[in-house]
């Protein structure tokens, strides 16, 4: 598993931008379904635990972490369903 993922680094490393930006948008389903994943469960989470560090007080990061959890719940749907049809 450690060569195959050292492998791809390399074949990654040696891309052009071009063939960067091809590899993109072969994927870029996969890419936005996951970022739509991410920000569902670390808006809930991670964020409102930084925002409480950082000293906000209290409505301010419960009610970025709701409005964070609905946009990665809608983005998911959204992306679930165009995918479907």
């Amino acid at each position: 598993m450690a060569m195959g993922l050292r492998g791809a680094l390399d074949k990654l490393r040696r891309l052009r931008p071009r063939e960067l930006l091809g590899a993109l948008k072969k994927h870029k389903w996969t890419l936005a379904f996951l970022l739509a994943c991410l920000i569902t469960f670390l808006g809930p989470t991670y964020i409102i635990f930084a925002l409480y560090e950082v000293g906000l007080s209290w409505p301010v990061p419960d009610i970025t972490g709701y409005v964070l959890f609905s946009i990665g719940l809608v983005s998911t749907a959204y992306l679930l369903a165009a995918r479907g049809s």
